[in-house]
């Protein structure tokens, strides 16, 4: 994305913010399923388990997606952090686990105690695979926040940006769009700016400003 002068893409919040202010990268459009713009992190355990909140796994094992996911690793630092617990000391190990489909089966595998995983992708994962609702559970939903945006490298040109967005936005009208739109289970795609991703841009700000990070 900021390297290809003509990239568009599909990411998260949190990194939009960062690369909206480092690199000029453009908002085009933000996603919507259940009806909302907005998504939550999901907090996960396995059944057996008897914690209730993220801070109640000290010295555990926490299965993360990546360093700059919104939903998998900024959402619970913050938390924990307006609770005065520093996420790398509270837990025994932070495990990347690549994607969040990793967090999932991380827990799954035993090899981690909780995770923090997207919402959509959490409804994705088992609706794909529902046997899995019988061995983990959700015990904390943190949000909401606004959901994963289509961005675009600061030298795509606005009237291309205008024409994607429209299409974007316009998907929901046309038959082919509508299946586009159910097989990526969303319900359409909407017009927002920048101030939208506001509250994920005060997080970082607080967490980075305050644990000097």
């Amino acid at each position: 994305m900021r390297n290809d002068p003509h990239a568009i893409g599909w990411t998260c919040g949190a990194p939009y913010v960062q690369d909206h202010k480092m690199f000029k990268q453009q908002l085009v459009a933000v996603p919507t399923f259940n009806q909302r713009p907005t998504y939550y992190s999901i907090v996960l355990t396995r059944i057996d388990r008897s914690e209730k909140t993220l801070a109640d796994f000290k010295d555990g094992v926490l299965a993360y997606s990546d360093p700059r996911s919104n939903s998998g690793f900024l959402s619970p630092k913050y938390t924990l952090f307006k609770k005065n617990i520093n996420i790398e000391k509270h837990f025994r190990l932070l495990l990347n686990a690549g994607n969040h489909e990793g967090s999932i089966e991380a827990l799954l595998n035993n090899l981690a105690d909780v995770a923090a995983v997207d919402e959509y992708i959490w409804l994705a994962y088992i609706k794909d695979n529902p046997e899995t609702k019988k061995r983990l559970h959700e015990i904390e939903r943190i949000g909401p926040y606004p959901f994963t945006p289509i961005v675009a490298n600061k030298n795509v040109s606005q009237a291309n940006i205008k024409k994607i967005t429209d299409t974007l936005i316009n998907m929901k009208n046309d038959n082919q769009g509508k299946l586009i739109l159910k097989k990526l289970a969303l319900d359409s795609f909407v017009k927002k700016e920048h101030e939208f991703y506001t509250p994920i841009s005060k997080m970082l700000e607080e967490v980075n400003i305050k644990t000097g990070m």
